[in-house]
């Protein structure tokens, strides 16, 4: 879907958020970032209640009771009851929870099918106050297609003790409550990252990271820092992975002067290089560069802007490995037994599987 990848490269920039991400590839095979040895997800969704409450926020993209067990759905409810923070995404697949324990804690009851009018996005009286529109009102009180969104699901009544941040019409379409000793937010909208193409084509893409940020933050439960103190520059490249002498598409978007702003890149233990960004010549504040890396590795982008600084990483491999290195590799196979939770066997071990 593509709100994983929008939504991934807006939370992945923040140095306060440390994001997990699970995508189906297949019925039970999932594609997993942010795995470590703590926290296990290349099983699939936690299974126990305590192995979910290692997070702090949860986010449902598209997963439905296809992908989620009664005792997952169960387990999710705890967790928000327990003092954690769920973000629902409007898709179709929010329907699959009407009638189920999940609905009882999302801010509005579900409706089937989804409303592909576009529409456009005001804030209510509570959504000009709260934490997760924090800075971001003037955006919705100007230019009507920095508002602008061309699909939602369907939902019904507001309950009791939510409130409302965004409405379109008499339709409520941003809405957050307490649900037990934890926080919810349900987003209707179903293609955001048509919205920040929108906005980035205007000059306001740092909008979208900001807002994805914030709703993280006020779910998390967590003390939000001043937003206008925070970092004002958003940086990605266009992938996390790179064959050897692939373009690296570099963007930056940034409200400070670009001279206020170093730069440097560099591969894991070598001398770090000066990095090269130029502005757009048509939006202010946005700024592109390239790198072609010749060397297998990580590689780690630095940007430092007065006492601060962050780091963007990105990952360079041989795309022929597996050809021009055809000899056993046992240490690597054995980091994946264990990683996995299975166990390595050589052949001459084969009389021992059983």
């Amino acid at each position: 879907r593509w709100e994983f990848k929008f939504i991934r490269r807006a939370l992945e920039t923040s140095p306060d958020i440390h994001l997990f991400s699970m995508v189906r590839t297949a019925s039970d095979s999932f594609y997993v970032q942010g795995q470590t040895e703590d926290l296990p997800l290349l099983k699939g969704f936690p299974s126990s209640l305590n192995a979910l409450l290692k997070f702090d926020v949860l986010i449902l993209g598209s997963a439905g009771r296809e992908v989620l067990s009664r005792a997952n759905v169960s387990n999710i409810v705890r967790f928000v009851d327990e003092g954690k923070g769920l973000i629902a995404l409007g898709s179709g697949d929010l329907a699959s929870f009407m009638a189920t324990d999940l609905e009882k804690v999302l801010p509005a009851a579900v409706g089937q099918g989804r409303i592909a009018t576009p529409f456009y996005l005001r804030l209510t009286a509570q959504g000009k106050a709260h934490p997760i529109l924090k800075g971001l009102e003037k955006l919705f009180a100007g230019d009507a297609r920095l508002s602008r969104f061309k699909g939602r699901c369907v939902l019904g009544r507001k309950k009791q003790g939510a409130l409302a941040l965004a409405s379109s019409g008499t339709q409520n379409v941003i809405l957050v409550q307490p649900y037990g000793k934890g926080r919810v937010v349900l987003f209707a909208p179903d293609s955001s990252w048509e919205w920040y193409l929108s906005l980035e084509s205007s000059g306001y893409g740092s909008a979208y990271g900001r807002f994805w940020q914030q709703a993280v933050r006020w779910a998390s439960g967590y003390q939000t820092a001043d937003e206008d103190e925070a970092f004002p520059i958003i940086i990605y490249t266009d992938k996390d992975y790179y064959d050897v002498g692939e373009q690296v598409a570099i963007e930056m978007q940034t409200s400070v002067p670009l001279p206020d702003i170093s730069f440097s890149w560099s591969l894991g233990g070598q001398p770090t290089k000066q990095l090269q960004l130029t502005q757009a010549a048509d939006q202010t504040g946005r700024y592109f560069g390239k790198l072609y890396p010749e060397e297998i590795g990580e590689y780690q982008i630095d940007i430092a802007y007065q006492n601060e600084k962050r780091a963007l990483r990105f990952t360079v491999g041989d795309p022929l490995a597996e050809t021009t290195r055809i000899r056993l590799n046992d240490s690597l196979l054995k980091k994946l037994a264990l990683s996995s939770g299975g166990k390595y066997f050589d052949l001459t071990q084969t009389k021992d599987l059983l």
